[in-house]
């Protein structure tokens, strides 16, 4: 399993790998990727055989230098990462959403994490407002918009089996994975219309999609062919 980016202006689409699982740090899996402003960077999740190996990191682009862990923590039904400004990486781990505080491009750390939440299964976030939707044992889900002082508001799309949810930078889409048929792909909602338009076709899982700073281009993590 690793990243992959895909252009999502033109008609015609491809999908790169932008990642190599490390044997040294017997990993598993790369997920999650969140592409940061500079445009050069993204962080990801990876997870290895070794909790202590495991954690979010920061990596290029063009792969021109190797990943530096940002956050170590062992990856527990991990479910969200995104970068927001001005400047916090927030994530889901074991149920609780984290904002860390980090210097110009999430370089490096200032402080320790703050707990904003918990039982939280999903979560999406731009410089000014908070979506995450909390773990309830029920048959699929519905996403609605919450407002800084906590007032629901309207739903977006219908009932569903989400997985993730990412706003598009200029907030008119939002980017989600759902599973039907036995297979997860990733779909975008027109959220002023409340239309979702499914992105992946292939025979393979693939999640976890965000979008770029500039609202061009998706970072997804596929599983690849069923079956291999």
């Amino acid at each position: 399993r690793h990243t992959r980016f895909r252009n999502v202006t033109g008609v015609q689409t491809c999908a790169l790998p932008i990642s190599k699982l490390d044997a040294a740090r017997q990993e598993v899996l790369h997920a999650l990727p969140e592409p940061l402003p500079d445009g050069k960077s993204f962080l990801f999740v990876a997870a290895g055989r070794k909790p202590e190996e495991s954690g979010i990191f920061r990596a290029s682009l063009d792969g021109g230098q190797p990943p530096v862990r940002l956050i170590a923590l062992p990856i527990t039904n991990f479910n969200g990462l995104q970068y927001v400004e001005p400047g916090y990486v927030l994530y889901s781990n074991q149920g609780r959403l984290m904002a860390q505080r980090v210097t110009a491009g999430a370089a490096a750390l200032q402080g320790n994490p703050i707990q904003l939440a918990d039982q939280v299964s999903r979560f999406s976030a731009s410089a000014s407002v908070l979506l995450y939707r909390k773990s309830v044992a029920q048959a699929g889900s519905q996403l609605v918009w919450i407002d800084r002082s906590g007032k629901r508001g309207d739903q977006v799309g219908a009932i569903a089996d989400y997985g993730s949810v990412d706003l598009s930078p200029k907030g008119d889409r939002a980017m989600v994975d759902i599973v039907a048929g036995n297979q997860r792909d990733v779909w975008a909602i027109d959220l002023a219309r409340n239309v979702p338009l499914r992105i992946t076709f292939k025979d393979a899982d693939e999640w976890s999609a965000s979008w770029s700073p500039d609202g061009s281009r998706i970072a997804f993590s596929s599983a690849g062919p069923k079956g291999n």
